[in-house]
C-alpha cells in the first residue's frame, strides 16, 4: 500500500509541476515565438498527456491478482513506458519536419524578446533538473520504471532548456538559423534519451531474466551448500512483473525426508534467497524432486 500511495503521490506532484511549467511556457511562446521555444513547450504539453497515462497505469498495475493475471498486472507499467516513447517520438518527428522546412525555405525568423525568454529558460533548466532528480530517486525507491522514466524526462527537459537558452542567445546575436537547428538537436536528443530509458521496460515486457548470471550461480551454489538435505538445484526460472520478482525452482531432495520437513526446507530456501537479495520483493514456486 505504501508503494501504491508513493507512486500515486509522485504522479500527482509531477502533474501539478507540469501544469505550472506549461502555463509559463505558453506565455513565452507568445513573447518569443521561436521554434526551439515551441518545441520545448510542446514537450511540456506531452508531459501532461503522459502523466494522465502514468496515473492510469499505476492504478491498473496495482490491481490484485485474478484468474486471468496470475502474476498480477505489473507489466502495465512497462507497457506505459513504451507508449511514452512512441508518443514522444511522433511529437518530435513533427517538430523536426517543421524545423527542416524552415531551414529549407529560409523562413526561420529567430527568437523575439530574447532577453525575457533567456532568463525564463535559465529558471526552467534549474527547476527541471532538480525535480527530475527527485523523481528518479523516488522511482528507484519504489521500483517503478514509469516514474523513473518520467524523472529522466524532466532532467532531459532541464538540459534541453539550456539548449533553448543557447539558441535564444545566438538568435539575439544575429543567427536566426540557430533556432531551427537547435530545435532539431533538441528533438533528436529527447528521442534518443527516451529510447534509452525504455530499455528496462522492454526487458520486462520480453521477460528478460532480472537476475545477473552471477546472481543465478549464487542461488545454485548457496542453496545446497547452506541447507541440509538439499542435494542440488536443478533449474531456476525468473521473471519480473511490476515490482515483484517471481522465482520458480526445481530442487533435488533426499527421498527419505518427510512432507513436513520438505515444507520446512522450502521455507528455509525462501528465507535464504531473500537474505541474498534483500532489496527485491520475491515470490516463490519451489518444486522438490526425490
Amino acid at each position: 500500500m505504501e508503494s501504491i500511495n508513493g507512486k500515486s503521490g509522485a504522479a500527482n506532484l509531477a502533474m501539478l509541476y507540469s501544469l505550472v511549467v506549461l502555463v509559463v511556457k505558453i506565455a513565452i511562446i507568445f513573447v518569443s515565438g521561436g521554434l526551439s521555444v515551441v518545441s520545448d513547450s510542446i514537450d511540456a504539453m506531452s508531459d501532461i498527456v503522459l502523466l494522465v497515462l502514468l496515473k492510469r497505469i499505476i492504478q491498473k498495475s496495482t490491481e490484485p491478482v485474478d484468474s486471468e493475471h496470475p502474476y498480477g498486472k505489473g507489466k502495465y507499467e512497462s507497457l506505459g513506458a513504451i507508449i511514452q516513447f512512441v508518443v514522444v517520438t511522433v511529437i518530435y518527428a513533427i517538430i523536426v519536419y517543421s524545423a527542416i522546412g524552415a531551414i529549407a525555405t529560409g523562413s526561420a525568423g529567430g527568437v523575439g524578446n530574447g532577453a525575457v525568454a533567456a532568463a525564463t529558460f535559465v529558471g526552467f533548466a534549474a527547476s527541471n533538473i532538480l525535480f527530475g532528480t527527485y523523481l528518479r530517486r523516488k522511482g528507484a525507491r519504489l521500483d517503478s520504471e514509469a516514474i523513473k522514466i518520467q524523472g529522466l524526462g524532466y532532467s532531459m527537459d532541464g538540459l534541453r532548456s539550456l539548449l533553448v537558452l543557447a539558441a535564444t542567445v545566438l538568435s539575439i546575436a544575429g543567427a536566426p538559423l540557430a533556432d531551427p537547428i537547435f530545435a532539431i538537436c533538441i528533438s533528436a536528443f529527447v528521442i534518443l534519451m527516451t529510447l534509452r530509458s525504455c530499455r528496462g521496460a522492454l526487458d520486462n515486457l520480453v521477460e528478460r531474466n532480472p537476475l545477473a548470471p552471477e546472481e543465478l550461480i549464487m542461488i545454485y551454489d548457496e542453496v545446497p551448500h547452506v541447507i541440509p538435505d538439499i542435494m542440488a538445484v536443478t533449474s531456476v526460472r525468473v521473471k519480473k512483473v511490476g515490482d515483484v520478482v517471481f522465482i520458480t525452482m526445481d530442487i533435488l531432495m533426499d527421498e527419505a525426508v518427510s512432507l513436513k520437513v520438505a515444507h520446512e526446507k522450502m521455507e528455509q530456501i525462501e528465507g535464504l534467497i531473500r537474505t541474498l537479495f534483500p532489496d527485491r520483493q520475491i515470490e516463490f514456486s519451489i518444486h522438490p524432486h526425490p
